[in-house]
Formats: structure tokens, C-alpha cells, sequence
């Protein structure tokens, strides 16, 4: 089975699912043909056209610049505990 993004294929054709705070928009489109496959792309495209973005929050493009201009991960200090010795009674 090949997964695409926002179409699934099922035995009997595709299946276009979109799901925007909780609420899920959903058309089958019957037969495994080049037609019915166009169909689904077009009106998968239509309704991410329409409905609002996923994220509520946009991610700020700052982020994402500073993010591909790294040439390093970044990794946090964590700092390390020294192991203590048990008390003697």
C-alpha cells in the first residue's frame, strides 16, 4: 500500500483526508486509475488551499534560517553530578 501525503490508497481507490482542529474532511474516489487518482490530487489541493494552515502558531522565519545556517548541532551543557560516596553510619 502506497501512502501519500493526505491520500491513502484503500482496495477500493483513494481516499482524501484532511484534518483541521478536529474536525476531519474526508471523499473516497473510486477505481485505482490515473483519473481517479488526478481527482484526488486536485481536490486535496483545493482543500489545503482552503482551510487554515495546520499550525495555529506560525514558526517565526528567524528560526529556520538560524536553524539552516548552523553548521554544528547544538548541544546543551547538561551538568554532571559527580557520584557520591554512601554515608558511613
Amino acid at each position: 500500500m502506497t501512502d501519500f501525503k493526505n491520500i491513502r490508497t484503500l482496495p477500493s481507490g483513494y481516499q482524501v483526508s484532511v484534518v483541521r482542529a478536529k474536525t476531519e474532511v474526508s471523499r473516497h474516489f473510486a477505481g485505482h486509475s490515473e483519473k481517479s487518482y488526478r481527482a484526488a490530487v486536485r481536490y486535496r489541493d483545493r482543500l489545503l488551499r482552503e482551510l487554515p494552515d495546520k499550525r495555529q502558531n506560525k514558526i517565526p522565519c528567524w528560526v529556520s534560517r538560524t536553524a539552516s545556517q548552523r553548521t554544528a548541532p547544538v548541544v546543551s551543557k547538561a551538568t554532571v553530578h559527580q557520584s557520591r560516596k554512601p554515608r558511613s553510619p
